[in-house]
């Protein structure tokens, strides 16, 4: 799903990793991954679609 093929952006790039078409694709992923876990019991508060928020 990712412009570089790596799930981190290339260094000194500033625009999202996401090819052009992939939003919807990524947002269900996201969502899937969560309804798993959430009915397996675990809970999370948030979500960041970024690899390591600040």
């Amino acid at each position: 799903m990712t412009k570089n093929g790596l799930d981190f952006v290339t260094k000194g790039d500033t625009h999202l990793n996401l090819k052009v078409g992939m939003c919807d694709d990524y947002s269900k992923f996201i969502v899937d991954f969560f309804e798993h876990f959430e009915k397996k019991g675990f809970h999370f508060n948030y979500v960041s679609p970024v690899n390591e928020p600040k």
